[in-house]
């Protein structure tokens, strides 16, 4: 049996006018914990973000996922902006 991850994601939040098939994604954030995955995509996000300008931060607000393997979705946990 071999290792079983989970995956967190920053992504770009979703617009109205995304269509169901948008790779938002900005970055994937693979662990053996779901812990580890958020801890990773947060730190990783908060140094990126203080690079972004704020007009990029409201336009395009980044969000922390994590991938369902029940639903074969990304579920939202947080706002990251």
């Amino acid at each position: 049996m071999g290792i079983k991850y989970v995956v967190c994601r920053v992504a770009y939040a979703a617009m109205d006018v995304d269509s169901p098939a948008a790779d938002r994604t900005v970055k994937d954030f693979p662990a053996e914990t779901h812990a580890q995955a958020e801890k990773d995509a947060r730190r990783w996000a908060t140094s990126r973000n203080d690079q972004r300008s704020d007009e990029d931060r409201l336009e395009w607000p980044w969000v922390l996922e994590r991938w369902d393997v029940t639903s074969r979705s990304w579920e939202f946990l947080a706002q990251l902006n």
